[in-house]
């Protein structure tokens, strides 16, 4: 079936990317509830972080192992069960009656969407033919940009309809009939996958503690930064312990591998070129393109006082123009991912600079739709770069190692948007930290221009990253160029 076409294909490739759209939604719909969390819930700046960060880090811990299991013929099971538990976990979450249990419930919902979001590459690994991946890839890369920024549009709805008092609540709920609806689609719709692995069927849970560990280490010091004075400096030490259990981790693997077994990460995919520099562009890029809603809502709501459905409707124009921008480089995207890359990187990076502009310089009454017009520019470069980057990746990986391949990306971007959240979201705090109420909008315009200049750091850095990637397609090589 991998060489051949599955007739229902892209029936199949709907449901792989509705069971996607939930998990990358609650990745950033929460943003706009922000205000209310810390109203109702009476969240401190670390609690309100960590309502972000636990759903990250749990995702990116458990992404990797599970598309382990994934590759050894477990996928259409390991889907099931992660939706269930997205929608058991989602429940929890809209009825926690604190922030602490806020934050552990969210750790929950992370856990099954990294269950759920590493059969999903698999699948589509799987159901298509070569000549049509790259397409099915770009497709899907494009939903999932514009799904993660149209996230604080939806939770900006609910918000309006529920009010403070259940609107954040209804962000999570609304998930629930939403998964009812699914689950028996994915049931009839999705194969039944073979093993891609030819040795017996292993998991390498020594490898799977190491890594565990160096993830959260890594997470720990930035998600426990508040930026409003106070912050323990003993935190940075994780860093070290993270370090540390890199190192074993990956003289685990070398070892683990060298004695027969499957590594929980087959350490050669990092010598595709491609894979290697996509990886680190994607992780990047994904530092700061969430963190940018959420210090623009907060801004459009604390500052400006705009109400949480406006500030939810000022970013529609950014998945939107992402969404246009990636179905129309689909077909040339086998062929070109490199060079767009290289141009969504550049048009978000300027976008982003104008949302600052229009954030620092514009008049109050005019702020929401100057930063609204800059979105759409930047949305045509971050949809641009999520269907680019994505084909990029996994361009030259073998289909038998795709699970693992896919996963590790994700882990890469969720690993780089707990880190990003925190480095953009501290940033924020802190300069407001030293306002007074006489200069109260100036200070609030100071926060998200410090806030979206660390998030820009970013966006130039995945940029310089990406130009180091120099290996041109199969098509190039030959001189063709596909039929536009």
């Amino acid at each position: 079936m991998e060489d051949g076409a599955n007739p229902r294909r892209w029936k199949a490739f709907g449901v792989c990317v509705a069971g996607a759209a939930l998990s990358v939604l609650d990745l950033t719909k929460v943003n706009v509830a922000v205000p209310s969390l810390e109203t109702r819930l009476g969240a401190s700046p670390v609690e309100l972080q960590l309502v972000i960060a636990a759903y990250a880090v749990a995702f990116g811990l458990v992404l990797v192992p599970s598309g382990r299991l994934g590759d050894l013929g477990a996928r259409k099971p390991l889907f099931l069960i992660g939706l269930v538990l997205f929608g058991a976990a989602s429940l929890l979450c809209g009825l926690a009656p604190s922030a602490s249990a806020l934050v552990s419930f969210r750790a929950l919902q992370g856990v099954a969407a990294g269950i759920l979001m590493p059969q999903v590459i698999g699948f589509i690994q799987h159901l298509f033919p070569p000549a049509e991946r790259g397409r099915a890839f770009g497709l899907f890369g494009g939903i999932t940009g514009f799904l993660t920024a149209l996230g604080p549009v939806l939770g900006g709805v609910l918000i309006e309809l529920g009010g403070t008092q259940l609107g954040w609540r209804m962000t999570f709920w609304i998930n629930v009939p939403l998964l009812l609806a699914l689950l028996p689609f994915a049931a009839t719709l999705l194969p039944r996958t073979a093993p891609t692995v030819a040795h017996r069927m292993t998991i390498d849970v020594v490898g799977v503690m190491l890594f565990g560990a160096s993830v959260t280490l890594l997470m720990i010091p930035f998600v426990l930064t508040s930026g409003r004075g106070g912050d323990d400096s003993a935190r940075w030490w994780a860093l070290l312990g993270c370090a540390v259990a890199l190192v074993a981790f990956l003289c685990w693997e070398r070892s683990y591998s060298a004695r027969g077994n499957d590594p929980l990460i087959d350490l050669s995919l990092l010598r595709i070129e491609t894979y290697r520099y996509s990886l680190l562009v994607g992780s990047i890029y994904y530092a700061g393109m969430p963190a940018v809603f959420i210090v623009v809502t907060l801004f459009l709501q604390q500052g400006l006082g705009v109400p949480a459905g406006l500030a939810g409707l000022a970013v529609v124009p950014f998945p939107l123009a992402s969404a246009l921008a990636a179905v129309g480089i689909a077909r040339l995207l086998p062929t070109w991912s490199r060079e767009l890359v290289w141009a969504g990187l550049g048009i978000a990076t300027g976008g982003f600079l104008l949302v600052l502009a229009a954030s620092s310089a514009l008049p109050a009454g005019s702020v929401t739709w100057g930063m609204s017009a800059a979105l759409a520019l930047a949305g045509i470069g971050g949809g641009i770069v999520a269907a680019a980057n994505q084909t990029r990746m996994l361009q030259h990986v073998p289909i038998a190692r795709g699970g693992v391949a896919g996963a590790f990306g994700q882990v890469g971007q969720r690993t780089g948007t707990a880190i990003g959240v925190a480095a953009v979201v501290s940033s924020y705090f802190s300069t407001l930290a030293g306002i007074d109420d006489g200069s109260r909008l100036e200070g609030y315009r100071s926060a998200v221009s410090g806030g979206l200049a660390v998030a820009v750091g970013f966006f130039a850095v995945a940029l310089a990253v990406s130009l180091l990637d120099r290996q041109r397609s199969p098509e190039q090589r030959r001189g063709t160029t596909p039929e536009v």
